[in-house]
């Protein structure tokens, strides 16, 4: 079964999405860093939870989820199945904070994405491709998409009689 050609679009659309301008945060007075700092995860796209969604897409909740990381010195490390981990800093705004490139000029042409912190609701969102994306506060632990199967389908260890693997004379010459 050849999922991992559509999984890796299904993460990149997720990934994506973390990374396009949808909105920009209104910089007035600022939240606090110990408002939003720590670690959060994605917990729904588009209003559905992450599991439902990626039973739909036919893939498991950790090969979807993104886990991000904001530090103390207004950092932020985005961790995926796709990109690995990528660092951005972030101004604080008055009702979240704006992502811009490590190093970036922070000015309103040079803003990657706004995302808006709902204190009641302890959650950070923005709008990508997919709809909303919410993350709530923890980490969830992220699988990489198995590599694609031969053509025939999964290969399975053939033993002897004793236990030991045995091999074709081509598998044998690999």
């Amino acid at each position: 079964m050849k999922k991992t050609g559509f999984l890796k679009k299904v993460v990149a659309v997720v990934a994506m999405g973390a990374m396009m301008a949808c909105t920009v945060v209104g910089c007035g007075g600022a939240i606090s860093i110990d408002d939003i700092k720590g670690d959060w995860t994605l917990n729904a796209v588009a209003g559905t939870p992450v599991a439902e969604y990626a039973e739909a897409q036919g893939v498991t909740p950790g090969m979807i989820a993104d886990n991000w990381t904001i530090t103390e010195d207004k950092k932020l490390s985005i961790t995926n199945t796709v990109t690995g981990t990528t660092t951005y800093d972030i101004e604080l705004c008055s009702d979240g904070f704006n992502v811009y490139g490590e190093g970036a000029e922070q000015k309103e042409e040079n803003v990657s994405m706004g995302v808006k912190f709902d204190k009641d609701k302890a959650t950070l969102s923005f709008t990508g491709a997919q709809g909303e994306l919410t993350y709530t506060k923890g980490t969830t632990e992220l699988e990489a998409a198995a590599p694609a199967a031969d053509e025939g389908g999964e290969e399975e260890a053939m033993t002897d009689e004793g236990g030991e693997e045995e091999y074709s004379e081509e598998e044998a010459a690999e």
